[in-house]
């Protein structure tokens, strides 16, 4: 089943929807997971699909972003003694960015991509 997530700002009315949608689930021979399926207050945020996500704000997840940062150290040394065509390089990277397009990481963005140098070994 897909992840999922419902805001709002009633706990009341988040206790009925998850009764909903269990009893929906429940016909078709479904079910939640019951220790990821939580009712957060929105202004602590709760994690979702690599992100914090808080009523106001969304934020990428640290791990996330220090998992990315030592994929562009490999694809530098990769690229630099040619084992890597700079066309995958630029597809994960693209991608990297799509992803955290969801998050307010335009400053992240900024601080992270410019620092990043491919260059070929002579």
């Amino acid at each position: 089943m897909d992840d999922f997530v419902v805001f709002h700002s009633d706990k009341d009315i988040l206790w009925f929807v998850k009764y909903e949608i269990t009893k929906y689930l429940k016909s078709l021979k479904l079910e939640l997971h019951e220790n990821k399926c939580r009712i957060f207050k929105t202004s602590q945020g709760t994690p979702f699909l690599g992100f914090t996500i808080a009523d106001n704000w969304r934020r990428l997840n640290r791990k996330n972003v220090i998992r990315f940062k030592r994929k562009l150290r490999l694809f530098q040394i990769l690229y630099g003694y040619d084992q890597i065509e700079w066309r995958h390089i630029h597809q994960s990277i693209q991608s990297w960015i799509g992803h955290a397009k969801h998050a307010d990481t335009m400053q992240l963005r900024k601080l992270i991509l410019p620092e990043i140098v491919f260059k070929r070994n002579s």
